[in-house]
């Protein structure tokens, strides 16, 4: 049966676009659109950085420092959705907790009991119960915290971060510069990339999305400072009067390569 939300993609190309690489790491975009993009992304990557390195830092040393140790009673048993037996603990008339604990601390504890709960010194984050001389660890806790939460947060910072670093630099160099960059080039491939979905059985497709491209070759002088072929974003309109061969002149920024104009030759 078809799916109901098929997604169909025609790329329609030349047969020199098949040599040519499409892809790049410079997006095309407006300068002012890559800097304001990249320097929010950074933020939340510096931050995801910085929530990593606090939270390590706070679970080694919490790890090595006595506890924060309040007394409470248990006033309430209960379940977790998936079942599990969680404590809820009062600490005066304004202030309870309710903590997701073993089988083993369930059945010691009954309502009514006096307990010492654990907390890191740093993290405030509580990891065990105690009651008369018994230690009973809260699953999925430890003095340290969690570790492994704060090396995730660590990874997704450092892998997230490059990119959108690159994307703010280059938006900035090409706002501050104004460069426009010209160059006659000659028309090595143009491209044409249609997306299209199908809602369900025996109803048309839909188009969503079509994409234009155009591949450009750096001629004469400018070849030797630009032998790379260029690839560029263009309107609908821009396609369909261009062919493989034809000469023009192209005016982009130099580092995210965004097409400013086009002129036939």
């Amino acid at each position: 049966m078809p799916h109901k939300h098929a997604r169909h993609i025609h790329d329609a190309r030349s047969p020199a676009s098949e040599t040519v690489s499409w892809w790049s790491w410079r997006p095309g975009i407006k300068p002012w659109r890559a800097f304001v993009f990249g320097g929010l992304s950074m933020l939340l990557t510096l931050f995801l950085l910085l929530s990593g390195v606090v939270t390590l830092t706070a679970g080694l040393l919490d790890s090595s420092l006595p506890p924060l140790r309040l007394t409470g009673t248990v006033s309430a048993r209960s379940k977790t959705l998936l079942g599990s037996p969680q404590l809820t603990i009062r600490f005066n008339a304004s202030t309870s907790i309710t903590l997701p604990v073993s089988t083993a601390a369930s059945q010691a504890l009954p309502s009514g009991t006096t307990v010492e709960v654990d907390f890191g010194p740093y993290l405030h984050a509580p990891y065990s119960l105690e009651n008369a001389g018994h230690n009973y660890p809260l699953p999925g806790t430890s003095p340290a915290g969690n570790p492994l939460e704060a090396a995730l947060l660590l990874l997704a910072g450092l892998l997230l971060f490059p990119y959108p670093a690159l994307l703010f630099f280059w938006g900035w160099r090409d706002l501050r510069s104004g460069d426009i960059r010209q160059v006659n080039a000659l028309v090595v491939a143009v491209r044409t990339v249609d997306q299209t979905t199908t809602r369900g059985p025996g109803m048309l497709p839909r188009r969503i999305h079509t994409w234009h491209g155009i591949a450009v070759q750096p001629t004469s002088d400018e070849a030797t400072a630009h032998p790379r072929v260029l690839t560029f974003a263009i309107q609908a309109g821009i396609a369909a009067q261009l062919h493989q061969g034809d000469k023009v002149q192209v005016g982009y920024s130099p580092h995210l390569r965004h097409l400013y104009t086009l002129k036939l030759l």
